[in-house]
């Protein structure tokens, strides 16, 4: 977090196992996402960067969108452009 008082929130899901949980992130905070879509924002005024890393054996990034949020993706250029 760009301040210590600031705050975000984590959503860690995954529809077809029934998991979707929610955790508020703070300074220093350290979550373990083994599977899953997890997206992450911060409070109003406040800008968190989040750093993961992958492990284990085989350590390849398959990187997959929840097609309900796969739109975002195409927006990323016009954010660059300004």
């Amino acid at each position: 977090m760009d301040h210590p008082d600031g705050f975000g929130h984590t959503r860690h899901y995954r529809p077809e196992r029934g998991f979707d949980s929610t955790y508020t992130i703070q300074d220093s905070t350290i979550l373990m996402i083994p599977h899953g879509y997890h997206t992450t924002c911060s409070a109003p005024g406040y800008t968190n960067y989040v750093l993961w890393m992958l492990a284990g054996e085989h350590r390849t990034q398959a990187v997959a969108f929840d097609p309900v949020h796969a739109w975002v993706q195409k927006t990323i250029g016009l954010l660059k452009s300004r």
